[in-house]
């Protein structure tokens, strides 16, 4: 059994044949069957944040992180109020990759307000914008 991003979530066997109905455990297995469960990034909340201490992703990230701004996962960060975007890197030459997965918490319309975004789903860009200053 895989889950959205086809990891391997589920496995079960070894066991007879007949006790699958197709890829999937029948109700009922005589002696039981061996199940094996693999679990990703669970109660994690937040992006994984990679800042890089030039304007373009170039090179190595100099800080990488799971999170901006509080706990619950919101992307929230007061670089325009500080020196520092984290310690070492300058809120006035930085640029900051985040990625991971996005669970909006309603059908609609949902809105953000960055300055420089580059948006992609599947490995294709949806959307990409770039400027620099503030």
């Amino acid at each position: 059994m895989y889950d959205y991003a086809d990891r391997p979530v589920d496995s079960y066997g070894p066991a007879p044949a007949s006790c699958f109905s197709g890829q999937l455990p029948a109700a009922s297995c005589p002696g039981g069957m061996a199940h094996g469960h693999n679990s990703y990034d669970e109660g994690i909340n937040g992006l994984v944040a990679a800042y890089y201490d030039n304007m373009t992703l170039s090179g190595v990230p100099k800080v990488q992180r799971t999170g901006i701004g509080p706990a619950d996962g919101t992307i929230k960060s007061s670089w325009e109020y500080s020196n520092d975007v984290v310690p070492g890197i300058s809120s006035d030459s930085f640029s900051l990759r985040l990625t991971g997965d996005l669970v909006f918490p309603a059908a609609g319309a949902t809105s953000c307000g960055p300055t420089s975004t580059t948006a992609s789903a599947c490995g294709s860009t949806i959307s990409s914008s770039w400027t620099t200053g503030r």
